[in-house]
């Protein structure tokens, strides 16, 4: 005859609180064989706390999608965790290269083996929508030697449909906050070197480009070229906008960072 199992109260407390937090989580991974390939957060609910929803809004925000700690649980934006995301928003961005291929991006047979990760942003500063930045990890090929990722921007709608407004290459994005425009203005950077005239050693040279939502788009624009060199007015070496020609280099202020 089998015995009675006795369980104390602590211990069905316990059980008690496993079943209501497993039934609280939302799963944003649906391929269970990528689940432990980076450890960045699994289980995380698109539909932010109201808390996180005012920080998003009243901050702006600086990503490096090179930064070595972005695929792991330590990286985090205004509180909000680098995760694996959903396969719709997979989707939409393989069906987005389909249509309109990222320039230098990798080719679609290589995105669709890539995992993507992404991480919660605002654009519109509404609850009603959610925005999200994703690239792929750093494992998927065709690494760029200047440091230079594909990303997209994308946003769900109330209706639940999926956008990708911004799909473009870059080492760091800055997302500013929210002015009279409906969608934030955001600048990507580009850094990459070229020789000095005089030594030929490499010099770091970096390009802007800004987005600006017009008309119901993002569009973007050049916005200039920095050297990073000695400073007349200055003990230091700093970021020097280009005009003209450069005095330290060969380009001058119409010069483009190669998003290879």
């Amino acid at each position: 005859m089998m015995k009675q199992l006795k369980l104390n109260k602590k211990t069905i407390m316990f059980i008690i609180t496993l079943l209501i937090i497993s039934g609280c989580e939302t799963n944003l991974v649906t391929d269970s064989s990528t689940s432990n390939s980076i450890k960045a957060p699994i289980n995380k609910p698109i539909i932010i706390s109201s808390m996180l929803f005012k920080k998003l809004v009243n901050e702006e925000l600086k990503i490096d999608l090179n930064e070595k700690s972005l695929e792991s649980q330590a990286y985090q934006t205004v509180g909000l965790p680098v995760a694996i995301v959903p396969t719709a928003l997979k989707q939409a961005i393989l069906d987005h290269e389909r249509d309109i291929p990222t320039p230098s991006s990798q080719k679609m047979g290589v995105l669709g083996k890539c995992q993507f990760i992404g991480t919660r942003i605002e654009l519109d500063d509404r609850q009603p929508t959610a925005e999200w930045l994703v690239t792929p990890d750093n494992r998927c090929s065709s690494r760029s030697p200047n440091k230079v990722k594909t990303y997209w921007m994308i946003q769900k709608a109330q209706s639940g449909k999926l956008s990708v407004l911004i799909a473009d290459r870059g080492k760091t994005l800055s997302i500013w906050k929210k002015d009279k425009a409906p969608l934030r203005f955001i600048m990507t950077d580009i850094e990459i070197t070229q020789p000095s005239k005089f030594t030929k050693k490499p010099v770091p040279v970096m390009c802007h480009k800004s987005w600006t939502y017009i008309s119901g788009k993002y569009v973007s624009k050049y916005a200039g070229v920095e050297v990073y060199k000695d400073d007349p007015m200055s003990p230091y070496s700093q970021w020097i906008p280009v005009s003209g020609t450069d005095s330290l280099t060969n380009i001058d202020e119409n010069f483009q960072c190669s998003a290879k």
